[in-house]
């Protein structure tokens, strides 16, 4: 009776160390490089190499991963396309997944990072909220889209060489709730090749169906929680 007593009470310590994975697939230019990375709770997980797309380019990816209970996930990746004119993507954010369909969390400057998870289905409803930027100069355009956790912070940096001169987008949001809406803290930079950078620092009250808009040096953008 003692041993299976002990059997028992070890089962909770047994669950939670048990493997859960993610499947991470960056997609650019037509392009998905895929890396599916084995988590258990409370462990980092790494990966860092050379992956083959779907059109058969290469590409080197990083990844970090941390996940905590019910799902929540701290990811760190980072895409480089090396070539004569190399591109790079960095993504940081902590959301919170189910097993299932795989889930958007970033598209941004013509990248788009999914994740898929594999593991126990918890009570809770994933508690993630969209944010948007979407700026707009001319006939010029780039709409970026975060997934994170309310309370959490998150960026987004794409860059590369285009036409021999470096390009760049950076985004970082903090988003807190607050009342009815959410608190949103944002900084963002956007130095396209050729044509006016813009930087931008300010906190804005943003809830589902009212979006915040603001002009800055020809710029106008407009942001959005959903």
């Amino acid at each position: 009776m003692a041993w299976l007593l002990a059997a028992l009470l070890a089962l909770p310590a047994a669950s939670q160390a048990a493997e859960r994975a993610v499947t991470v697939t960056v997609l650019h230019a037509r392009e998905a490089f895929t890396h599916t990375l084995a988590l258990r709770e409370a462990q980092q997980a790494t990966f860092t190499g050379q992956v083959r797309g779907t059109l058969g380019k290469p590409g080197s990816m990083i990844l970090n991963a941390l996940l905590g209970g019910g799902g929540a996930l701290q990811l760190q990746l980072e895409l480089t396309r090396p070539g004569a004119e190399p591109t790079t993507f960095q993504l940081q954010s902590e959301v919170e997944l189910a097993p299932g369909a795989p889930v958007n969390a970033a598209e941004c400057d013509g990248w788009t990072v999914t994740l898929k998870y594999a593991g126990p289905r918890t009570s809770a409803r994933p508690s993630n909220r969209r944010v948007s930027a979407d700026l707009r100069r001319g006939t010029a355009r780039v709409l970026c889209r975060q997934l994170l956790k309310p309370g959490t912070q998150a960026n987004v940096v794409s860059g590369g060489t285009k036409g021999g001169k470096r390009f760049g987008y950076i985004l970082n949001t903090l988003l807190a709730a607050e009342g009815a809406g959410y608190s949103l803290q944002y900084q963002l930079e956007h130095s396209p090749p050729g044509a006016q950078p813009l930087q931008l620092q300010n906190q804005a009250t943003v809830a589902p169906g009212r979006p915040h808009r603001e002009s800055n040096a020809g710029y106008r953008l407009e942001l959005r929680v959903d």
